[in-house]
């Protein structure tokens, strides 16, 4: 069940709204208006529902070690792995690796993408 709580500290009042997201931990936001925290809740209990939550920390996690999870768990064989790997290495994670995910706009990718166009034609446009 989703909660409110009202926290003082040094003479700071914060609501910390608290909730379990679907796979059952218990996740936590504080905000400076308890009508914050009423509304986010309400949100993330109506995106529960409709099977759209996601999760706030997903983007935190940088492009490189997304990369390397997704490798770990494809069933290519080992030749594409390989090509995988070497594609990710030397022409992806020196600009994208240490970036979140949530960082990465568009226009990320269309500088990251022209930067490819000194590499052959082929790449980038």
């Amino acid at each position: 069940m989703a909660s409110v709580e009202k926290r003082v500290r040094n003479a700071n009042t914060t609501w910390v709204a608290r909730w379990r997201d679907p796979d059952g931990r218990q996740r936590k936001r504080s905000f400076t208006r308890k009508l914050d925290a009423d509304r986010f809740l309400a949100t993330v209990e109506s995106d529960k529902v409709r099977g759209v939550y996601v999760d706030p920390d997903a983007g935190k996690i940088t492009f490189g070690t997304y990369a390397d999870r997704w490798l770990a768990r494809q069933t290519f064989d080992e030749s594409t792995r390989v090509a995988v790997e070497v594609r990710l290495r030397v022409h992806i994670k020196p600009l994208l690796g240490n970036i979140e995910l949530r960082q990465i706009k568009p226009s990320t990718v269309q500088h990251w993408l022209h930067s490819l166009g000194a590499l052959a034609p082929t790449y980038g446009g």
